[in-house]
């Protein structure tokens, strides 16, 4: 009878052990999903904020601030000065390069397009991106005009959607007429 009882405890230990491990696994794939995704969100955020030219992009000296952060979270994590924490800021720093190749290969899709004379939103293109397009398109003798259809954008009006290079949609004074006056009225 004790073989057995001692037989049925370690049982009851090993799943125990088990399920405690495959806990701790999935919860750090939680913790890392939350920082991969936390720290490109944060830097989206202040860019979107604080780019000038209403694009969402904000370059350090020529460089843009998601790959800047990307390169130097990478170099924190790899140097080991982090301890503990060195995996976290490595998880961040793969979001952060993530958000960067995702936002590049739009941005250069959003170039193919405008350069096909397609139209696209302004917003959504860099201020050098927007510069290559005019340069490119001012060679082949044409320029950029606000669009003739809708966009495909939800919730776009035929005065947001444009083609690159068209005036800014909300400059200070249409903004200050929305705020004025919300619904149109």
């Amino acid at each position: 009878m004790a073989n057995i009882a001692v037989a049925k405890a370690q049982h009851a230990l090993k799943r125990a052990e088990t399920w405690i491990k495959a806990h701790k696994s999935g919860l750090n794939e939680v913790v890392k999903a939350g920082e991969a995704a936390g720290l490109p969100f944060v830097v989206a955020l202040a860019e979107g904020r604080l780019a000038n030219d209403g694009s969402g992009h904000v370059e350090i000296g020529g460089v843009p601030v998601m790959l800047l952060t990307a390169a130097a979270g990478t170099v924190i994590s790899a140097t080991g000065y982090a301890d503990e924490f060195g995996p976290h800021i490595g998880s961040a720093a793969a979001g952060c390069w993530g958000a960067f190749a995702a936002d590049a290969g739009r941005q250069i899709g959003l170039k193919m397009r405008a350069k096909a004379g397609l139209p696209i939103q302004a917003a959504l293109i860099s201020r050098h991106a927007l510069d290559d397009v005019n340069k490119y398109l001012a060679s082949k003798g044409l320029q950029l005009k606000a669009a003739d259809t809708a966009g495909a954008r939800v919730g776009g009006t035929q005065e947001q959607i444009m083609q690159v290079g068209a005036e800014p949609v909300f400059t200070a004074e249409r903004l200050a007429q929305i705020s004025d006056n919300p619904t149109g009225e």
